[in-house]
């Protein structure tokens, strides 16, 4: 049997958890990812790993921590390696990348000139509305895939695609525990992927399909 814990950890969270433990039952603590880019968030999620270590959940086979993900499907796009300091199936990277906030540090720094933004609107989805606004003002190239035209993609985005809707799209959905669930939905023939665009996006930007600088022609 699995116990969910979804409340707050203090001395009866912890004296309640402890009892299930003894009892031989596991302990699952789910937390949201969300917690860590609020006020105090890392003091938040230094007391989690706190509680984890005090219970020993790494003692116990099936107990442990549950995150669940700040967007959706968020546990596939991190295995799928979209992550700046893991690769697929969260093998070491060839190098690190930029996670949100550098990303938006680099651009407001004009490190960073151009942004993709694939179904996302970082003045809406993102903490740090204050430093994005400054980064997407300083971009002199924002493309954007959306359903809908938030603040962030009206005011800033050059070039905007037509993102598919939920039964347009193809592939799994991967649930916080690592479970996948085949979609049993498959797309009209006619309607062109977003990711099938990037490619050509990425070309006519001056780069090969792998990111490397394109050679010229001759």
């Amino acid at each position: 049997m699995t116990v969910l814990i979804t409340g707050g950890m203090g001395f009866t969270g912890l004296h309640t958890a402890r009892a299930f433990l003894d009892a031989g039952q596991d302990v699952v603590i789910v937390w949201g990812e969300r917690m860590g880019g609020a006020p105090g968030g890392a003091d938040a999620l230094r007391a989690l790993l706190n509680v984890a270590g005090n219970l020993k959940l790494g003692e116990h086979e099936g107990a442990g921590l549950l995150a669940i993900p700040a967007v959706t499907n968020g546990r596939g796009l991190r295995e799928a390696g979209v992550l700046p300091n893991a690769g697929p199936g969260l093998k070491a990277p060839v190098a690190d990348g930029r996670g949100a906030p550098e990303i938006a540090a680099a651009l407001a720094d004009g490190d960073l000139r151009a942004l993709y933004l694939l179904g996302a609107d970082p003045l809406v989805s993102y903490p740090g509305r204050g430093a994005w606004a400054k980064a997407l003002d300083r971009a002199t190239t924002v493309v954007a895939h959306a359903g809908v035209l938030t603040q962030g993609i009206r005011e800033h985005a050059d070039v905007v695609f037509p993102s598919e809707v939920y039964a347009e799209k193809n592939g799994t959905v991967v649930h916080p525990d690592g479970r996948q669930a085949s979609r049993p939905l498959q797309p009209p023939a006619r309607i062109r992927r977003g990711i099938d665009l990037c490619p050509s996006v990425i070309r006519g930007g001056g780069r090969s399909r792998d990111g490397s600088p394109k050679r010229p022609r001759k």
